[in-house]
């Protein structure tokens, strides 16, 4: 199943993913690992495991510099439902959470809000296309952007409702949760191919 391509406003394109990894758990933290990234990956790398992952991201391609694109990812480790019938929603235990939202080309600079364990439930349906998710919060930053540490920060706002799609550990790219911190981390490759830029 593709991402989801917004193309309302040509200007600002906008991908969408909500992926489910099983037989996964979300990495153990090791900030000692992350260099020039800091906390902004932290929670955000799924390895193999026992359990089910939920990574759910958005990249957006703002009207304006080039370096204006921002992202947002939430990583939650959950215990699967077995079966959802069809036309059923079921809220979901979380069993662990994180939350990150930035600029793309400003991470090393800072430029990011994270959190740790923002959230206690899911929304997890099945309807003729599948399973789908629903997650909307408000959320306080753990870490704020490090040029906005002596004003007042807005909370930050995560937003997800799309299609799950199923992917196996080995599968992933360092978008979605490959381990392994680098630029990609906070760029998705779908939105480069979708839109015909290379890098």
């Amino acid at each position: 199943m593709c991402p989801l391509l917004s193309v309302a406003a040509a200007a600002e394109p906008q991908i969408v993913q909500c992926v489910v990894v099983e037989k996964a758990q979300i990495a153990r933290p090791r900030l000692a690992n992350e260099g020039k990234y800091g906390w902004a990956n932290i929670g955000h790398q799924i390895v193999k495991g026992n359990r089910s992952v939920l990574a759910l991201r958005d990249y957006r391609n703002h009207d304006g510099p080039p370096d204006s694109q921002t992202f947002k990812k939430a990583t939650l480790e959950i215990a699967l439902p077995s079966e959802i019938a069809m036309g059923e929603q079921v809220a979901v235990d979380v069993l662990r959470s994180y939350y990150v939202q930035g600029g793309s080309a400003w991470v090393e600079k800072g430029g990011y809000a994270w959190a740790a364990n923002p959230f206690e439930k899911i929304l997890i349906g099945r309807n003729k296309g599948g399973l789908h998710v629903k997650l909307l919060a408000s959320i306080d930053a753990t870490s704020k952007p490090s040029f906005a540490r002596n004003r007042p920060e807005d909370r930050m706002q995560a937003d997800f409702e799309c299609p799950l799609q199923r992917q196996i550990v080995s599968e992933l790219t360092p978008w979605v949760g490959r381990p392994g911190t680098n630029q990609t981390s906070f760029q998705s490759m779908e939105w480069v191919s979708e839109i015909g830029i290379s890098r």
